[in-house]
Order: structure tokens, then sequence, then C-alpha cells
């Protein structure tokens, strides 16, 4: 299990040298469900390579676990990535691509394993352009969660799924998340998926991305999307925070701007 800081001075691309991450600092405890939320631009996806070491061009230091993630040949945490697209390997059979993240003598059993948990028992020597996308998507939460994570990544994993295929996802994540607890950082545009799933919501600026607001979501698990408590919460940030998907919040006292000092604040 890992706890993670990140403060990110500056984070430019090479490319034209446009500033994606400016004075973006946040920590997710050990065990912590965190989801980032904010615009398109906004650099979510950046943060994820920077945390999962992949990254290391920008100014700033990530810590995972105490240890520093800059410049390490080897990332102090065990990681699980998912991203937007299952990313698996079209020639290799469902259980091939989870065993690419596994080593040892009982990695068959543990691919057995994790294929029963996500519902996919029997098709281990399916190959994937035999499975349909969220069958696909299933076999990536599996091979996130073959590592046995400290730290788990997810960039929009649930994108473009019709709603109840990621609702089942969701609960899927829910479910092996409670049993091995690892750090998330859960990068959504869906406001009322993140409420869901996460012990906190950090939103970021439009480009560049940095933190403007906190909220730690204390309604009791389990959770469901369509609970009235998540609508009440979406609709209660959304008249308080108009802006904030957008990647704006109302000046505080002091007369911050819109974009300044990151607010923090209970639900």
């Amino acid at each position: 299990m890992t706890e993670i800081a990140v403060e990110i001075a500056r984070k430019h691309f090479a490319s034209g040298g446009v500033e994606a991450l400016a004075e973006c600092r946040f920590t997710a405890a050990t065990g912590e469900f965190v989801s980032l939320v904010g615009p398109s631009g906004a650099g979510k996806s950046t943060i994820l390579n920077i945390v999962g070491g992949l990254d290391h061009d920008y100014g700033g230091s990530v810590t995972a676990g105490g240890r520093i993630v800059t410049g390490s040949s080897h990332h102090p945490a065990r990681i699980g990535y998912m991203f937007q697209e299952p990313r698996l390997m079209p020639w290799l059979t469902v259980a091939q691509n989870i065993e690419l993240v596994l080593a040892g003598v009982r990695q068959r059993d543990d691919v057995v394993r994790l294929l029963e948990q996500v519902g996919l028992s029997g098709r281990a020597e399916s190959f994937p352009g035999q499975l349909s996308g969220g069958m696909q998507r299933r076999v990536s939460l599996a091979r996130a969660f073959a590592v046995r994570p400290d730290l788990l990544l997810m960039d929009e994993p649930f994108v473009s799924l019709d709603e109840p295929t990621a609702q089942r996802l969701r609960n899927l994540l829910l479910s092996l998340w409670r049993e091995l607890k690892p750090t998330v950082l859960f990068v959504t545009h869906h406001l009322r998926e993140a409420i869901a799933l996460s012990d906190r919501i950090v939103f970021l600026s439009s480009s560049p991305g940095r933190v403007i607001h906190e909220l730690e979501i204390d309604i009791p698990r389990p959770r469901d999307l369509n609970d009235t408590s998540i609508q009440k919460l979406y609709e209660k940030i959304l008249r308080e925070y108009p802006k904030i998907l957008s990647g704006r919040v109302p000046a505080i006292a002091g007369g911050a701007p819109e974009t300044g000092s990151p607010q923090r604040r209970s639900a």
C-alpha cells in the first residue's frame, strides 16, 4: 500500500513548449480512492504518467510510500494501469495478455482466479477479437489487478461504454479494490461516477492544470450511481460551483482568482 504526494511546479510539453501543469499539489493516502476531475486539456492523463514514473520531464516532485519517483530506475510501488482503451495484444490469448505482467510459478492459477472474479471463466484461451468491448475492459481490469498493485492508475477506463456495462465494471473495480485496497488515482470527466467511486475528488483547472478544489465524499458505501444521495451531492456541487467542470471556482476571501489556491471541503 502506498501514500502518494504530488507537487508539480510546472510541466511543459516539449513540442511547442505548451504549459500543461502549474502548481499542481495533492496527496492520496494509503488505500484511498481519489478521482481527478477537470476539463479536457487539464493535464489529468499527464499527472498519471508522472505519478507512474513514465514522465520525468517536469519541475517538482512525486513521492510514493515516502520514496521519490522522479528519476527512479525502479518505481517504489507496484503499479496497475488501466487506460481508456483495453490495450490488449490481439495475437495473444486472454490468459497470455494477463501473464505479461506476472512472474512466478503460480501465474496460471492467478490468471484463472482473476478471470473468475471478473466473470470471464472459460475465456482464458480466447483472443481479444473474439470478445465484446465490455469483455475486453474486464480483461484489462483483471490485468491491472494481477500484480496486486500498491498503486492503481486509471485513465477514464469506462469511457464510451454503455451505462449498464460501465456500471458492472465499476462494481467489479470496487470489489477488487475492497479486497486489495490499493491507492487509486482515477481520471474521469463524469462527476457522478467520481462521487459514486471516490473517497475524495480533486478538481483541476483548465490548462495549465492546477488543483482548484478538493471534496471529501462522506456518503456511506456501498453506493450506486443512481442513489438519491449521489444525485443530491452532484446538484449541490454544481449549485455552489456552477463552473467547476470547466475548471473554475468562485473567488474566495481575499480575492483569490477563480483558478487560484485550492479549496478543500468536506461534503
